[in-house]
């Protein structure tokens, strides 16, 4: 082509170039102008120089054109996929022209992708520098540099070399030129997630691969995977290689079928329950600064009753598959405090607490619960710093609790807590049937159930306030009732079980589903926890009691230190023989001799500690000292009692 024009008499080519990062179309739209011809004529030996230096033959040549041109020195220039560094120095003698130099700053180039802002402090916001390096041989890598790691000469070559296996030599001068190009970049400035979930900033929920924004649409990330929240906000989903995120199935919904699967599967009252406090979860932080707390929720009962695969089924609806959270005596508090942190407008489950004989866990306090269910932190640090600076570990999500026994021990605790219990006797051929056609979707399928409800958050957000002041009255109305004139409902529970039913009414509307009325399955259970919550705390006794009572029915030899007297009303116990027992057993007492006695005394169905009595097991009887104890009293604190004869 050149060679043609070039052989036509009259005719003189050149090679242009515009300038690096625009195209002639951006151009011809930023000038804006009539006489295109002339600004074009005015450019045009920069559109030469421009091509001139991206043919140059060496790094040479392109500090020469470079300094010939522009008559300033290249500085940190890129050639041939390495960076440079190129200046003058002057010459020796005053008439001679000024030596360029010319030396290889590093095998590779880089551009900013993006400048990573974290929050955790809102006042001492922390940048970070989003890299996109591609070395001459290998392939493009992409890294995050804090500042310190950039600051030298020396932490730039260990960075470079840790990060991408790339090689930077340059000195102090082509260090802080590269720093001035870094921060210089016209890169987007992207807030890095600290957690799954609701941002509070934007209002948006971010999830590895899509977002619900403010209007519940869902969005989906570009390609370097951040979202747009709004015109001014990018932000980068929080990725934690233990997460694992499920991407919901897209173009179908299947809200009503799944919720009509798990009633069937778990019952009328567990089903509906904890799927509504599923729902109300994902607002809980609109729901505490609008009420100023926020239930948890207790899912116990019998092993293999099915709680552990409704953990995960519930887990899925909101786009995670994952069991939750052990609270083992190896966990660490503030490995469980970070965990907690680490999601915001969605519910995290804790599994299996251990506590010992006074409610106390190693890897959790109970005793947190009256606080984590108000407005309040996880924990308060001080922060690195001379002057009074703390840190916030928030606390944004909310808690469900999957175990056997539930470890609530005191009233407090107990009245926080809105508890479902699982038994073995509930699962029929039925709710198993219901089960399996719940257990052949997709875990996809079942995150759908996420997106069907947030496509409606803007109605949520706007109506739950008014459902939730009408269901208190109904309810605060049925706890009244038996209480004397001057007695009030507990507030507590009234606003706890209004909640569910209230989301519950807005759930029915949305997934078109209006005739399922949860208010008579809902006032059952806040009239049982009032009876639970009335209840004395839990005492040494009442786990000896709890403990005694299984031995009474699974031991064949308990004959010789128990006896149920019904139509006296007593109950008789050897100590000795059932501390025996119970150290044969697989259970654990954590409580001295002293420690057991001493809690026996003082419960209200304590009589007598040194009455002979004669124990009969089978043909043999004996003669020995016992423990008295009230069988009706016991059974009026809640508790199941064993060994009728």
């Amino acid at each position: 082509m050149d060679e043609t024009l070039q052989s036509v008499p009259g005719v003189k080519t050149s090679a242009l170039m515009p300038p690096i990062g625009k195209d002639w179309n951006d151009l011809l739209q930023s000038w804006r102008h009539d006489d295109l011809s002339a600004l074009f004529a005015k450019h045009r030996r920069e559109f030469e120089q421009n091509a001139a230096l991206a043919t140059a033959a060496f790094p040479g040549e392109y500090a020469r054109l470079y300094i010939e041109f522009y008559d300033r020195d290249p500085r940190l220039f890129e050639f041939g996929g390495c960076l440079y560094w190129g200046r003058r120095k002057p010459a020796k003698k005053q008439d001679d022209p000024p030596h360029i130099i010319v030396e290889k700053c590093g095998n590779f180039v880089l551009r900013v992708d993006h400048f990573q802002r974290r929050d955790e402090t809102p006042d001492c916001p922390e940048f970070r520098i989003a890299l996109k390096v591609k070395p001459i041989k290998g392939p493009e890598t992409i890294f995050t540099a804090r500042a310190r790691e950039l600051s030298t000469p020396s932490n730039m070559t260990a960075i470079f070399l840790e990060r991408s296996c790339c090689h930077w030599q340059g000195g102090n001068e082509p260090t802080a030129a590269l720093l001035e190009k870094i921060v210089n970049a016209k890169a987007p400035v992207v807030r890095q997630m600290e957690s799954i979930g609701l941002d509070v900033a934007t209002g948006c929920y971010v999830f590895p691969t899509f977002m619900i924004d403010r209007s519940g649409k869902a969005v989906f990330p570009d390609k370097r995977g951040m979202f747009q929240a709004t015109r001014s906000d990018f932000l980068r989903p929080w990725k934690d290689p233990e997460l694992h995120a499920i991407h919901p199935e897209l173009g179908g919904d299947h809200a009503r079928e799944i919720y009509d699967l798990i009633i069937q599967a778990y019952g009328f009252e567990r089903g509906a329950v904890a799927v509504v406090w599923i729902f109300l979860s994902w607002f809980v932080n609109a729901i505490k600064k609008e009420l100023g707390y926020f239930p948890f929720l207790s899912l116990y009962g019998d092993p293999t009753a099915g709680k552990t695969a409704f953990i995960r089924i519930l887990n899925a609806l909101q786009c995670i598959q994952e069991e939750g959270l052990p609270i083992a005596s190896t966990s660490t508090r503030k490995g469980g405090e970070r965990k907690l942190s680490q999601r915001s407008g969605l519910f995290i489950a804790l599994l299996e607490a251990v506590v010992d004989p006074n409610g106390k866990s190693k890897a959790f306090d109970f005793d947190r619960l009256l606080t984590l269910y108000n407005e309040n932190a996880l924990g308060v640090s001080a922060k690195f710093s001379n002057d009074r600076s703390t840190v916030q570990l928030p606390f944004q999500s909310a808690l469900c609790f999957v175990q056997n026994d539930e470890p609530f021990s005191t009233r407090p605790q107990r009245e926080r807590v809105i508890s479902l219990r699982f038994k073995k006797s509930d699962l029929t051929p039925t709710t198993r049937a219901a089960f399996l056609k719940l257990s052949a979707f997709t875990p996809g399928r079942l995150a759908s159930f996420f997106i069907s409800v947030m496509r409606h958050r803007t109605a949520i957000e706007t109506n739950w306030l008014t459902e939730y002041h009408k269901a208190y009255s109904e309810l605060s109305t049925i706890l009244s009732d038996g209480q004397g004139p001057d007695d009030l409902p507990d507030p507590r529970l009234c606003g706890n079980y209004a909640l569910i039913l209230a989301f519950h009414r807005l759930l029915m509307q949305l997934i078109n589903h209006p005739a399922l009325d949860l208010k008579p399955a809902v006032s059952r259970l806040l009239l049982l926890k009032q009876k639970q919550v009335n209840r004395r705390d839990e005492t040494v006794a009442d786990v000896f009691f709890s403990v005694v009572f299984d031995l009474a029915e699974s031991d064949q030899e308990s004959g010789h230190w128990y006896h149920l007297k019904a139509e006296d009303d007593k109950l008789f116990l050897s100590l000795p023989g059932a501390l025996s027992s119970i150290e044969k057993s697989k259970y654990t007492l954590k409580a001295s001799l002293k420690e057991v006695q001493q809690s026996l005394r003082e419960h209200p169905a304590y009589e007598d500690s040194n009455r002979p009595h004669r124990f009969r097991n089978n043909m043999l009887i004996s003669i020995k000292k016992a423990y008295v104890f009230d069988s009706e009293k016991l059974v009026g604190d809640g508790v199941e009692l064993s060994g009728l004869d």
